[in-house]
């Protein structure tokens, strides 16, 4: 966590609304995607009988459009 913090807290503010690269969202989206992508991956292997041909349910909801 600590280098994760350590690269992104220099980052300005307004560079956050950019598009990352080639993709459709933005910089603070890809992040965020990338940040839920750990957590589920994270979940489904502390989980003491996780499902084996699925992923553990969770909810998630989207704070924007699109």
């Amino acid at each position: 966590m600590r280098l994760i913090v350590a690269a992104f807290q220099d980052v300005p503010e307004e560079t956050w609304g950019r598009s990352a690269g080639e993709l459709e969202w933005d910089c603070w989206e890809t992040v965020e995607h990338l940040a839920d992508d750990m957590f589920c991956y994270a979940l489904q292997l502390s989980a003491p009988n996780p499902p084996l041909d699925s992923y553990v349910p969770t909810l998630m909801t989207c704070q924007r459009d699109g």
